[in-house]
């Protein structure tokens, strides 16, 4: 049985609104999928199978917009199913449309299975104009709906990158110069510099520094990637060797093999509580851990670098709401005990 990713749903949904006239971008604002057309904002949410987690950020996405998708792959049972049955009718209580796509089809096809109705929750302006402004900043396709764990290209950071290109190919530049070329809002980011990509060479006049020549080429590298492997989907091709036709428009026969075999050499017997016991890394099962803790050398500089990511990622409201929930539903468990008691004497 073939296991698919959230990635996977991106292409096909991404194709659809394309035909329908919308610009998309992926990973806008927190939201899976964005998509505009003449003033219309949509939103999509990926997940590989239908749970509450789906309809709690579907939920938080109608404070932007009343067109809010769920998507999920084309269940292979029917819809005869009353767990399906339940689901159509608890996201039309909710006023949540509904998007499915045959990953297990050669042709990925899309099907609306529900619309959104107009929700009744109050709009969130300012988050709307920045989600806007982003999807209007924004020109790469260089992000995958449903991706994690990795940079997410900014409309920001695709200015940097522009800039930084401009800067490798001239070696320095002041801000005189390029508020003369009409690039206002690349000289701004030479003030800020957060990236800490520019340095100081003399007064009004920047260039690249160390970090930001890596940094650039990383970014380089990531792009040319992408778009390699968008051409070889487009083709037909294993978006992994792009020599052999790909199956149902994922790897092809013999890099799925390949792939399974090395899960296979790789496989600790071990369940991750068991592997400490053992002085075996928990996470990646292979390298002996280091002294005092449970993760080896290469596991912790790998959690330390993602550190900041996964901490933005658990600030946003989304987690402030189930934190004050949670805290909401025990402060009354607790009010009930106390009152209980008062009556069992």
């Amino acid at each position: 049985m073939t296991e698919f990713k959230e990635t996977d749903l991106y292409e096909p949904i991404r194709a659809f609104l394309e035909e329908e006239g919308y610009q998309v971008q992926a990973e806008v604002k927190h939201c899976d999928i964005a998509a505009e057309k003449n003033g219309r904002l949509v939103v999509v949410e990926l997940k590989r199978a239908f749970g509450l987690k789906l309809v709690y950020q579907g939920l938080e996405r109608q404070s932007l917009t009343d067109e809010v998708f769920v998507a999920i792959p084309r269940p292979k049972k029917g819809a005869r199913e009353k767990a399906w049955q339940d689901m159509l009718r608890l996201l039309k209580r909710l006023e949540l449309g509904l998007l499915t796509v045959a990953l297990d089809s050669p042709l990925k096809t899309v099907d609306v299975v529900l619309t959104p109705a107009d929700s009744m929750i109050r709009k969130n302006k300012r988050k709307k104009e920045q989600l806007q402004a982003e999807l209007e900043g924004r020109q790469l396709d260089a992000n995958i709906g449903g991706m994690t764990r990795r940079k997410i290209i900014t409309a920001y950071r695709e200015r940097v990158i522009r800039l930084a290109c401009i800067l490798e190919r001239e070696g320095k530049i002041s801000l005189a110069e390029l508020r003369a070329r009409g690039l206002e809002e690349l000289a701004v980011l030479l003030g800020r510099n957060y990236e800490k990509w520019f340095v100081r060479v003399e007064k009004g006049v920047y260039a690249l520094s160390e970090k930001g020549k890596t940094d650039e080429q990383k970014e380089k590298d990531r792009l040319r990637k992408r778009q390699l492997k968008q051409t070889r989907i487009e083709n037909g091709l294993c978006p992994r060797c792009g020599k052999h036709q790909s199956q149902n428009g994922g790897l092809c026969q013999r890099c799925r093999a390949y792939l399974k075999n090395y899960r296979d050499k790789n496989r600790c017997d071990l369940s991750r509580s068991e592997r400490p016991d053992y002085g075996i890394c928990y996470i990646c099962g292979k390298n002996p851990t280091m002294k005092g803790k449970k993760v080896c050398d290469k596991c912790y500089e790998t959690r330390l670098s993602t550190l900041p990511a996964m901490w933005e990622n658990a600030n946003n409201d989304y987690f402030r709401q189930l934190n004050y929930a949670r805290f909401c539903m025990i402060k009354n468990q607790r009010k009930e005990k106390t009152s209980g008691s008062d009556f069992n004497v």
